[in-house]
């Protein structure tokens, strides 16, 4: 419809940076000098804390569905990014008002785990969680962080084992990394109506 968008024409193209920031900002000043000035795209915070910078160097705003880092909120750093998905910040006040509701039914609901990929966004959710448990009387038992690509977790779940805790929190990007996640912990037992 004309109407809704007069004298604008939307294009559609693609340019892969396959989560690598330095495709991500190449890819930036791709779009900028073929005049693009919205770009799409980045799924993750790692690639969007680059070619956020350069996309207000150069004039071209980004919006993601996924990316959710806190600092990218600093519009004098990013003033041309947005995201559809919730700030880190507001998730890590959502998860502490579960476990706050939960703690009135029985004790443990307050001695939590967390345990997150070693990625912007796992990383910003997880210290933002603790600096708003130390507000809540919540107390972390353990922090374990792994990579995007480790597939052995037998470390970092003995931890959360040895810690005690039975509410684990774990902040992951993707389903693959989740389910990963979740079939290592089940076989380590941190499955089921005790966790």
């Amino acid at each position: 419809n004309p109407n809704i968008l007069p004298n604008t024409v939307l294009d559609f193209s693609f340019i892969p940076n396959f989560y690598n920031s330095a495709l991500a900002v190449e890819a930036i000043i791709e779009y900028s000098n073929s005049n693009d000035t919205l770009v799409i795209g980045n799924l993750l915070t790692d690639t969007t804390a680059q070619s956020g910078i350069v996309g207000g160097v150069y004039g071209v705003t980004q919006l993601s569905a996924t990316v959710s880092g806190t600092f990218l909120s600093d519009k004098l750093k990013y003033p041309y990014f947005t995201s559809l998905a919730s700030p880190t910040i507001d998730q890590t006040l959502a998860i502490t008002d579960v476990i706050l509701y939960y703690s009135q039914f029985g004790i443990g609901w307050k001695d939590v785990a967390l345990i997150c990929t070693s990625e912007e966004y796992g990383i910003d959710l997880s210290m933002s969680f603790i600096d708003n448990a130390a507000k809540n009387d919540i107390t972390i038992h353990s922090f374990q962080q792994f990579l995007v690509i480790q597939t052995d977790l037998h470390v970092e779940l003995q931890e959360i084992k040895d810690s005690g805790a039975r509410v684990i929190i774990a902040s992951v990007f993707s389903g693959d990394e989740y389910n990963h996640l979740i079939n290592s912990a089940d076989d380590f037992g941190l499955v089921g109506e005790n966790y």
